[in-house]
């Protein structure tokens, strides 16, 4: 039986991971299009881009997340 907004298609994905994934608002066929393209190897030519390295912690280009977060702004007047 399918629910309301739900397809029966999976376009190739076993049904339980095609469950999560429309569970988390993944489209299927927009996948399912990527992946094939990807391994067909229409994104061959795309070098990877490579990281020269990490900026140092300094609370502006890299902020810590991980608790409570203040944010000052000053508003014209």
């Amino acid at each position: 039986m399918k629910s309301i907004g739900q397809s029966n298609e999976n376009y190739g994905f076993p049904p339980s991971l095609a469950a999560v994934m429309r569970s988390k608002g993944i489209d299927l066929k927009l996948t399912r299009a990527i992946l094939t393209k990807y391994n067909a190897g229409a994104y061959d030519h795309f070098q990877p881009v490579q990281a020269t390295g990490f900026p140092r912690i300094d609370g502006e280009r890299i902020i810590d997340l991980t608790g409570p977060l203040e944010v000052d702004i000053d508003l014209a007047a």
